[in-house]
């Protein structure tokens, strides 16, 4: 797949696009558990630890379970939530600084490794899905018709992700200083997100911004999946079309920009 191809979405409906993203995906795959005792116990491990932080921290030492039914899959999956969309945060925006001896060497085109991110933090994901079906079964919450959803939620969830994760890449191959602020940009982002805690505590004149965060509405969304429904979805539904446009634009600038990235890593 070369870097010359005008067009785009020949690029995105092609094979070998998705194929190496597949290998490139496995590739990190290997080499992140290569020399680890645990292997792929690590892949398991945050789910885990999301369900025992989200249990006795914010649901029994903050007592924030008191206001919330089956608070223990509510924070759980807003958790998942933060987990996924924050490992494409970081991860894909230094995608190509990480294989810029590959970019230098080859004329890949460069949406393949952030594509790569996405294929190695749909494993976690996954795990963490599978993690609130096991969460749902113990605690007697029944799953209905409503997990349908997810058919379109994790493909928001991914959207939502990458496109913060390439609008960083975007900017910081050129600027580097901007690396040093993401941290602080993801920290600032979880706390005026209802990840912990519901949007009904957010006071009513200030949920007008919260209704503008795609990231909250992909919470509400796998909320409403698995526990019918906790907050109006439609709230969303302009920050999900913005969103998708967003993602388009940011996609368009990468692939007319790309010799130009390139140059820079």
């Amino acid at each position: 797949m070369r870097v010359n191809e005008k067009n785009i979405l020949n690029i995105l409906l092609s094979k070998e696009f998705w194929l190496l993203s597949l290998i490139f995906a496995y590739r990190e795959l290997k080499i992140k558990f290569a020399q680890t005792r645990l292997h792929y116990f690590w892949v398991i491990l945050p789910p885990i630890m999301g369900f025992v932080i989200t249990t006795f921290f914010f649901g029994r030492l903050f007592k924030i379970s008191k206001d919330i039914e089956y608070y223990n899959i509510y924070a759980y999956l807003g958790m998942m939530t933060w987990y996924y969309i924050s490992y494409l945060f970081l991860y894909s925006s230094t995608s190509l600084i990480q294989n810029q001896d590959i970019i230098q060497k080859s004329n890949v085109y460069r949406l393949v490794f952030p594509m790569a991110k996405v294929f190695m933090g749909l494993i976690d994901l996954f795990c963490w899905i599978f993690g609130a079906f096991v969460i749902s079964f113990i605690y007697g919450i029944k799953i209905n018709f409503g997990i349908f959803t997810l058919v379109y939620t994790i493909p928001l969830h991914i959207i939502t992700g990458l496109t913060f994760g390439l609008i960083i890449l975007l900017f910081s191959v050129k600027y580097r200083d901007i690396y040093q602020i993401v941290p602080y940009i993801i920290s600032i982002i979880m706390i005026v997100t209802p990840i912990f805690y519901h949007p009904y505590m957010i006071p009513e004149y200030l949920r007008i911004f919260l209704h503008l965060n795609p990231i909250a509405g992909v919470i509400e969304l796998y909320r409403s999946a698995f526990l019918d429904g906790t907050y109006p979805i439609k709230n969303f539904t302009l920050s999900f079309i913005i969103l998708i446009l967003l993602f388009i634009v940011v996609l368009l600038i990468f692939h007319k920009k790309e010799k130009q990235i390139a140059e820079y890593v």
